[in-house]
């Protein structure tokens, strides 16, 4: 039997194309929605828990997942800012256990000029504990000869916004691999792995960010507030200021589960990601 043939809701993976929008789906139900319209930033729309559990995204529009930066050679390419970041091509990538898209683009300054060449790596899958896992990568290229300036600035590359119930002193709970817990614990503090749980429509359900081993400034430093945003902060653990002037990668793993989940558990996950061998391929060649 081909995964055509398998129905909708017994495939582990799979992933759904609309006008601008991609709806990637695990175990039959919502898992992430990626929006790419040409008067937005391409973004996570909203990321899913079993049943529907929305953990990151808010109904006020903000986004689940957004990448950028709010100064990049003195301008802000998050949403509303001067830059802007522009779709040049995307490539879907269908699977049996995975599914996925690789999503080319440039950051262009104010007179549409592209000043950073990214490539975004979206890669989905099935996970324990009735959860699903995202994989991001980033791999950045300056096109400036005298490189690429990031400044200081509360918008880090990549951002996580998480859902009313997964944040706030009553609401979510927070923590480190350090066993910090709270955002006012984490914020500003090492850490290869922050996980958050929280109790939605009557049930605990939770995701754990993990930084990669590879990525630049391992292991990062995190931004973390009680509006319920939380970010591996590359940029700023170098300082005030970093030029970028070769190409880096950045390798981010989410991890969404059903049920409550012990800080053990989110240190194996860390140890199996740390682990697999690292894929390169960001879609030049097929």
């Amino acid at each position: 039997m081909t995964a055509l043939h398998i129905p909708l809701k017994n495939r582990p993976v799979y992933l759904q194309t609309d006008a601008r929008r991609l709806l990637i789906m695990v175990r039959g139900e919502p898992f992430l929605i990626y929006s790419y319209g040409n008067d937005r930033s391409p973004s996570v729309s909203a990321l899913y828990a079993a049943d529907n559990r929305q953990v990151a995204g808010k109904p006020d529009g903000t986004e689940a997942i957004t990448i950028g930066h709010g100064d990049v050679n003195g301008l802000s390419f998050i949403e509303g800012g001067h830059g802007a970041i522009t779709t040049q091509e995307l490539v879907v990538r269908r699977g049996l256990y995975s599914a996925g898209f690789v999503h080319h683009l440039f950051w262009r300054d104010h007179n549409d000029v592209p000043i950073l060449a990214e490539s975004r790596r979206i890669r989905v899958m099935a996970g324990p504990c009735e959860g699903g896992i995202l994989d991001i990568t980033l791999r950045l290229t300056p096109l400036l000869e005298s490189g690429v300036r990031f400044a200081a600035s509360a918008h880090d590359i990549l951002q996580i916004h998480l859902a009313a119930g997964l944040c706030g002193e009553l609401m979510g709970a927070m923590r480190d691999e350090h066993g910090r817990c709270g955002h006012h614990e984490v914020n500003g503090r090492i850490s290869r792995w922050v996980s958050v749980d929280g109790v939605i429509r009557g049930e605990t359900v939770g995701l754990v960010v993990l930084d990669h081993p590879l990525n630049p400034f391992y292991p990062t430093t995190w931004h973390a507030d009680r509006f319920g945003t939380l970010s591996p902060s590359p940029i700023l653990w170098a300082g005030v200021e970093e030029t970028l002037t070769r190409t880096i990668v950045l390798r981010y793993r989410l991890h969404t589960h059903f049920g409550y989940v012990e800080a053990g558990w989110s240190h194996a996950r860390f140890l199996d990601f740390a682990a697999e061998p690292t894929n390169n391929n960001f879609g030049e060649q097929v």
